[in-house]
C-alpha cells in the first residue's frame, strides 16, 4: 500500500535566489526601490527574481543601519 505525500512533503524547499539577487544587486549594502529599478534596466536579471526581491524588499523594509 502506498502511503499518501502531505502537502508539506511535496513542497519544494525555498531557494535563497531572491536573498542572493538582493545582495547582488545591493550598492554599498544598500538595496532601494531605485537600486532595484536600475537592475532590472539592465536586463541581466530575471524579471520573476527581481518581483521576489521587490516584494520581501516591500514586505520587510530594509534595515535600519548606522
Amino acid at each position: 500500500m502506498r502511503r499518501r505525500r502531505g502537502a508539506c512533503e511535496r513542497q519544494q524547499p525555498r531557494r535563497a535566489e531572491p536573498t542572493d539577487s538582493g545582495a547582488e544587486i545591493a550598492v554599498d549594502g544598500r538595496l532601494d526601490p531605485l537600486n532595484l529599478g536600475a537592475a532590472a534596466g539592465t536586463g541581466r536579471y530575471d524579471p520573476q527574481a527581481l518581483k521576489k526581491v521587490w516584494h520581501r524588499l516591500a514586505r520587510f523594509g530594509a534595515p535600519h543601519g548606522g
